[in-house]
């Protein structure tokens, strides 16, 4: 009897779908990890609590390079020979769905932004304002380097409250001290870089008095970075304005396009300058390929069977998420204090608040504004027509197992016609994924404040291309940790994945549901709107031709009448892509 019950028990339980086993996961690894926080554990037995965890962080992010130099050179051929193709069809297609995507990107970063003052009062006591100024020296170009300590209670540093710089670089196990210091601007020391110094950042740098006793230490402890302080504290002359952009176009435009792949001796891997790489090979490689129509298409095909291999090793790592997802959350929250644990908590609930109202705007606001502007129609009713497809994308969390629903919808209930109804919700479904580039900004946001990180101008531009180029189908792996991942690695290549990323997986299930429908619903209006354009140019048209029938005594309506033969299109998208959303 026994045995035939835990047999049963055991079918019962692989019956389960991943979503039912990550809640699981997700309530038992904070059950456990409130434990842990009234134990105070120690550090070495979260280390090990989170080992999984981190060692699932580390995979996908393997994948994280391969996967979108595959995807960006597919997805860009693909994009720039529709526009080939279909004529004004393809161009106004993936015009709208560029518009609405640089938009949604925007509408994240404002929005969190706008509602900082809500989500970042649980980080505030993590700031110490003092940062160095340039964040980044470059020691046979930069002569000298200034730290700034705006809480410090006197105005200007003298040789009793600070006499001596010592820094630590990454990999030396000697310190470099600096004595000969400069107090010549109000809270500042500067000091100029010493001769001979070792190659590499700087890991610890720390301010002692004429005594030796410890002054303050620069938080993060290196001149890579500048923590603590707010963008506009960080920017505070032109001079800082013009590095982050130039270190920004320097990251666009590599010099050296395996480096950006594997990393330099002096230098990390660069995905911004990788992405910038395989979005001029895709562009290349199509215009070759129309010059040349005899030319063979192996490499595509090559690189396609790449990507499916990477999308295989990403699904089969994707099958441990419930347990990543217990470990990271019982690391997460069992390093915490029940009062920093709250703090956290809050603040997380308020930035999902803050990305559900920028949903809303978005398909309500935005999506609305354009479908009025184009087809005078009302947001609500249209929305009301593609309700069954609204529902099955939440239900379903997939774009793919609701296009069917959805182009039903647009062709019956909202009147669009079939060729256009096919072919914009087809591409729409690999193409246009809104609310994953209004979510991406606010959570790598949110993720670089938890880590006292501060994001400057130049990190909210990186941001705002990379999330714009993931969202509109550059990264097809399922789910929205990997495109988290994507984004971070993009934007702070020399920090790990933070550990709060726990948090998104563990609320992925939901997020993901309410993500598709946004999509959905944004494939819907573009289909709308586009259907209206259509209708107008062959009316247009048609006037033209029966004016020019009647003038010549003859009818030219039949030859150049708009049909579906003319606009016969085969998409060819695989499964997996679509199901990226």
């Amino acid at each position: 009897m026994a045995p035939v019950i835990l047999q049963k028990t055991w079918i019962f339980l692989r019956s389960l779908s991943m979503i039912v086993w990550t809640i699981v996961a997700a309530l038992l690894g904070t059950g456990f990890g409130i434990m842990l926080s009234f134990v105070e554990p120690d550090e070495l037995v979260t280390h090990w609590l989170g080992m999984l965890g981190s060692l699932f962080i580390r995979a996908l992010t393997l994948m994280v390079v391969p996967l979108v130099f595959c995807s960006i050179i597919l997805g860009v051929a693909g994009i720039v020979d529709i526009g080939g193709s279909v004529g004004k069809l393809g161009l106004r297609t993936v015009g709208f769905y560029t518009l609405t995507t640089i938009v949604a990107v925007l509408e994240g970063l404002a929005f969190v932004q706008s509602f900082k003052f809500a989500w970042n009062t649980g980080f505030e006591e993590e700031y110490i304002p003092i940062y160095t100024n340039p964040s980044s020296a470059i020691w046979d170009e930069t002569a000298r380097v200034s730290i700034i300590n705006l809480e410090h209670v006197d105005e200007f540093f003298t040789l009793a409250t600070a006499a001596l710089v010592s820094m630590k670089f990454a990999g030396e196990s000697a310190l470099t001290n600096v004595t000969s210091l400069v107090y010549n601007e109000a809270r500042t020391i500067s000091f100029r870089l010493p001769d001979l110094l070792p190659s590499g950042s700087v890991s610890d740098i720390s301010v002692f008095d004429s005594n030796g006793a410890l002054n303050f230490v620069v938080p993060n402890g290196s001149l890579s970075i500048s923590s603590g302080v707010s963008d506009t504290e960080a920017i505070s002359s032109g001079e800082s304005i013009s590095n982050s952009i130039t270190n920004l176009l320097t990251m666009v435009v590599p010099r050296n396009a395996f480096g950006t792949f594997v990393g330099l001796p002096n230098n990390s891997a660069s995905l911004l300058g990788m992405i910038t790489f395989a979005l001029c090979f895709a562009i290349a490689l199509t215009v070759l390929k129309r010059k040349n129509s005899n030319m063979s298409n192996a490499l595509i095909d090559t690189i396609r069977q790449v990507l499916d291999v990477i999308l295989l090793m990403t699904q089969t790592i994707m099958k441990i998420t419930p347990f990543a997802v217990f470990s990271l959350i019982v690391q997460a929250i069992g390093q915490q204090s029940i009062d920093e644990l709250a703090a956290t908590m809050q603040s997380l609930g308020v930035l999902f608040g803050t990305v559900l109202f920028a949903f809303a705007f978005h398909a309500i606001v935005f999506l609305g504004l354009l479908l009025f502007l184009f087809t005078r129609k009302n947001i609500f009713v249209h929305y009301k027509q593609v309700s069954p497809a609204l529902s099955l994308a939440f239900a379903s969390a997939s774009s793919a197992s609701t296009l069917p629903v959805t182009i039903d919808s647009c062709q019956n209930n909202v009147g669009v016609s079939e060729h256009v109804s096919k072919f914009v919700l087809s591409l729409g479904a690999a193409l246009n994924m809104d609310a994953n580039a209004i979510f991406q900004p606010a959570i790598i946001i949110w993720l670089a404040y938890t880590e006292g990180i501060a994001v400057t101008f130049a990190d909210q531009i990186i941001i705002c291309i990379v999330a714009a180029l993931a969202s509109m189908g550059a990264s097809p792996a399922p789910g929205l940790t990997p495109a988290v991942i994507l984004v971070w690695s993009a934007v702070f290549p020399q920090y790990p994945v933070p550990e709060a990323i726990a948090y998104v997986m563990a609320l992925d299930w939901l997020l993901d549901r309410c993500i598709t429908s946004i999509n959905v619903g944004g494939d819907t209006v573009v289909a709308s709107m586009i259907d209206t354009l259509n209708d107008k140019h062959n009316n247009k048209m048609s006037a033209k031709f029966m004016e020019e029938g009647k003038q010549t005594g003859s009818s030219s309506d039949d030859e150049n009448e708009v049909t579906l033969d003319e606009l016969d299109i085969k998409i060819v998208t695989d499964k997996t892509d679509l199901d990226k959303k």
